[in-house]
């Protein structure tokens, strides 16, 4: 047998030959010394943190850029504490802390343009040290461009700062309410992006017509979330999850709304989109909607936006109808409701989980009587929507009653819904395959 040994990946990095030589350390910071200072700081800007440490205790000239070093992003990975399985206790929490401490206490403030800080929501970190490396970051901090927090307190005044290049604020289990928002709103101009994840002290959240810029705003599980007053005059993208449903600015172009607690029907829409060209609308309950939950009523959003282009509705529910359109004794269905209302710009149309419930049928039926322009009506019986979502290329296994109910939604699209597709409008209709079945024992 024949044994051949060869050096590992990082030794043959290490083992840098130059005609033959091997170049030695001081070779290679000399190397390091010719280049220009702003080619050697983007060079540098492009390593993540815990290599950028490692340079800057190799070299010169890396330990005085990782002073100016842009993206402090702390959090268990880039502070190697990803192996840690049970998270924070004493021992990991003060690492964290005495880690993060040191980097801002010896970082210039010259350059920074990212501060992201990730906590484990049990993190035994000290309030006065989350705040001081906060208003730190913040003071030193007039190039920032995105600002990240995760589950921490952030409690901007009166005299916070002004951050003239923040384009993007993503707070995600952060302790803030809306006066303290509002602070940090009103000083930040050049604002594109903002992101609220279940930020449980916001009440009222006002956008001010001082956002010139946002172009996107994105609130979900904010849970005490009552009213949102939107003045940005470019906001054209809105993302809401949560009830009740919010005041909505009329310029938006995309909304995303979801919700998981509708029992009866959908909240009538708060006035006209205008604008509103793509409509998405996710729909789920912890089994299956009830009876009384009307989806005709979703009508009202369809009907507030004239200039509607795109229409998907996602339900996820798991189990039968019990207000199927099916039960009508004798297979003709009383008083089905029909609205004069036209949909002259709505091309195209998808309902994931569609089911067999009279509302539904009601509400595909008036999209295809009214819909003028309407090219493609995608109904799909299946899960294929999650499948998508997940990025998983394989069928979901349905119960027996969501595949009871995919058949009966089937049956209702032949009765009551392929007899009213024009000639012009492509229908496509998805249905369970063998890999949805359920496992038979």
């Amino acid at each position: 047998m024949e044994f051949q040994s060869s050096l590992c990946r990082t030794q043959q990095r290490l083992q840098l030959r130059t005609a033959g030589a091997n170049i030695s350390r001081g070779a290679e910071e000399a190397l390091v010394d010719r280049l220009p200072d702003d080619l050697l700081n983007h060079i540098y800007s492009l390593v993540p943190l815990q290599d950028a440490a490692r340079a800057a205790c190799a070299s010169r000239r890396f330990l005085l850029s990782w002073r100016h070093y842009p993206n402090l992003i702390f959090n268990v990975k880039t502070l190697g504490l990803n192996g840690t399985k049970l998270g924070f206790n004493d021992e990991t929490s003060g690492y964290f802390s005495n880690t993060v401490d040191r980097i801002l206490k010896n970082h210039s403030g010259i350059g920074m343009e990212t501060f992201r800080l990730q906590l484990y929501p049990r993190a035994n970190i000290d309030a006065h040290c989350l705040d001081s490396w906060i208003q730190l970051a913040i003071n030193s901090g007039s190039r920032i461009q995105s600002l990240r927090l995760f589950s921490c307190a952030f409690r901007p005044t009166e005299t916070f700062g002004c951050l003239r290049r923040l384009a993007h604020v993503f707070l995600h289990s952060v302790l803030v309410n809306e006066e303290e928002l509002g602070h940090l709103l009103s000083s930040s101009f050049a604002l594109e992006k903002l992101e609220l994840f279940s930020c449980n002290e916001i009440v009222r959240l006002e956008i001010p017509s001082t956002l010139s810029k946002l172009s996107l705003l994105r609130v979900l599980g904010c849970k005490i979330l009552q009213a949102i007053e939107i003045n940005a005059p470019k906001l054209s993208t809105f993302h809401y999850g949560g009830a009740p449903l919010p005041s909505i600015a009329p310029n938006v172009v995309l909304l995303t709304l979801s919700s998981h607690t509708e029992t009866v029907d959908t909240p009538m829409a708060p006035g006209k989109f205008l604008h509103l060209k793509y409509l998405d609308i996710l729909l789920s309950g912890n089994l299956i909607f009830p009876p009384s939950y009307d989806f005709f009523s979703l009508i009202s959003f369809i009907n507030a936006s004239p200039a509607l282009e795109s229409f998907v509705l996602r339900l996820k529910q798991d189990g039968l109808r019990h207000d199927s359109i099916l039960a009508e004794s004798d297979g003709h269905p009383k008083d089905i409701r029909q609205l004069e209302c036209r949909h002259d710009c709505l091309r195209k149309v998808k309902i994931t989980g569609f089911c067999s419930s009279k509302g539904l049928v009601e509400l595909t039926s008036h999209i295809l009587e009214n819909a003028s322009s309407l090219k493609c009506l995608t109904l799909d019986t299946t899960r294929d929507d999650e499948r998508n979502f997940a990025m998983i290329h394989k069928c979901f296994t349905m119960s027996k009653d969501a595949l009871a109910e995919a058949h009966r939604s089937l049956e209702a699209i032949r009765r009551y819904i392929i007899g009213k597709v024009p000639s012009n409008v492509c229908l496509k209709v998805l249905e369970p395959c063998k890999l949805c079945q359920p496992d038979i024992i």
